[in-house]
């Protein structure tokens, strides 16, 4: 079995077996068997936001203490510490099955559930469209290989990544307060040779900087 974990204060992301991807909040774990390509289950105890890879034939299972979480393709935050007074479910894309309080709620994009453990009530309302948590607003890597940097990047502002370009090396940084795209892509720009990018649409393409040779052969 797997385990990830993050010590308070920390924050960790991890690409899981199937490709999937979970951010690890604060004092959070992760785990997991090794079998998770036949049986996409995680076993929560903190709060982690994920995006699910797509799969109608295995859905994506959460579950935490009292609240389990199902779904086939969105993303979505989880807030479920054991010794919380309620624990907690926010999609943010897509759609899925919230398993709590001896019922099953279908939820939406935009939508938030919360159980008080004690009590076993239930409430559920709507949510700006595009909110994330509060610690979701932080980016930050440490001595991250570049590959994986434009992985992440991908997922945390949903757009795709082009990659013409060789890239080597690690990247460490810190993005507090809701980065921009092009804030994050101008300090690979700054900090990283022969990084060079440019923005189409929901694309990033990333290419090699283009050196002239300005001498001329005589």
């Amino acid at each position: 079995d797997v385990t990830e974990s993050t010590e308070r204060g920390t924050q960790k992301h991890i690409i899981l077996p199937d490709g999937s991807q979970a951010w690890i909040n604060s004092g959070s774990s992760i785990g997991y068997c090794d079998d998770f390509g036949s049986k996409r289950t995680v076993y929560l105890d903190g709060e982690a936001y994920f995006i699910v890879k797509a799969s109608v034939q295995q859905p994506f299972t959460v579950k935490t203490e009292n609240m389990t979480a199902v779904a086939t393709e969105a993303q979505f935050n989880v807030k479920a510490y054991c010794d919380s007074a309620a624990c907690e479910i926010v999609v943010a894309e897509g759609s899925l099955d919230a398993f709590c309080g001896g019922q099953t709620y279908r939820l939406a994009d935009n939508t938030h559930i919360r159980m008080d453990n004690r009590s076993q009530r239930v409430t559920v309302h709507r949510i700006v469209d595009g909110e994330l948590p509060q610690w979701m607003s932080q980016l930050r890597f440490e001595d991250t290989p570049l590959e994986h940097v434009l992985y992440i990047i991908s997922g945390f502002f949903g757009v795709k990544i082009d990659l013409a370009a060789e890239l080597e090396g690690n990247f460490t940084a810190a993005f507090e307060e809701g980065p921009t795209l092009d804030n994050v892509l101008l300090t690979l720009q700054n900090t990283v040779p022969d990084f060079n990018y440019r923005i189409d649409g929901n694309t990033v393409r990333i290419t090699e900087k283009q050196v002239r040779d300005e001498k001329i052969s005589k």
